[in-house]
């Protein structure tokens, strides 16, 4: 996992979905089901919106752009946020290679 996360508009991260299920509440709150250990993650309203969207399969371009519509947000700012989040992910083993 040694890697850096890639945001080029064609690029396509992939969820670890043999290691984790997603849930979302109806107050677009979402939660991480680590099958193997039974860990939950909660998550807040952006971090849901990310992580169900990947699941998806939405490449890293749209991705950013329904970020930025989504929450009213410059695309560099989401950018650099977004890179923070997925490498931060990645690191924990919840995107994979």
């Amino acid at each position: 996992m040694s890697s850096k996360i890639s945001l080029d508009s064609d690029s396509y991260l992939k969820i670890a979905s043999d290691r984790y299920i997603f849930e979302e509440s109806p107050e677009n709150r979402g939660f991480l089901f680590n099958k193997k250990n039974g860990e939950i993650l909660s998550l807040n309203k952006t971090a849901s919106f990310i992580i169900k969207r990947l699941f998806a399969g939405t490449n890293t371009g749209e991705l950013i752009i329904s970020i930025s519509k989504a929450f009213n947000t410059q695309q560099d700012k989401v950018k650099r946020d977004l890179l923070a989040f997925l490498d931060e992910m990645k690191s924990e083993g919840i995107i994979d290679d």
